[in-house]
Formats: C-alpha cells, structure tokens, sequence
C-alpha cells in the first residue's frame, strides 16, 4: 500500500519542502499588498495614537 500526499493543487510540487517553499513565497507577496493597500488607515492609526500621547492618555509599559 502506498501513502498518498496532496501537496496542493500545483502538480510540479513533489515534496512538502517544495510546497512549503511556495505557500512562503505566495504568504509573503500578499503581506506586501496588504501592507501596501493598508497604507492609509496605518497613517491615520499612527496619527490617532501621537494625538492620544500629546493628550496624556497613554501609559508608558514597563517591560
């Protein structure tokens, strides 16, 4: 009896490394474009949170 392994729907991946290697590669890519697409709403978080400080409502953590 052989073990079958589905190592997705790319028939060229013949190895989990390889599949690993791929998925990495493709989370990666979509990070960048969500990172890029996101830029606007980081820049607003970013000014909400130098507003909170300047206001005093922040509080320092003590790692």
């Amino acid at each position: 009896m052989t073990a079958h392994t589905d190592y997705g729907t790319d028939v060229r991946i013949k190895s989990p490394v390889g599949y690993l290697s791929i998925n990495n590669k493709q989370d990666e890519k979509r990070w960048a474009e969500n990172f890029a697409n996101s830029q606007d709403q980081l820049a607003q978080l970013a000014s909400e949170a130098i507003a909170e400080f300047k206001e005093g409502k922040t509080k320092p953590l003590n790692f």
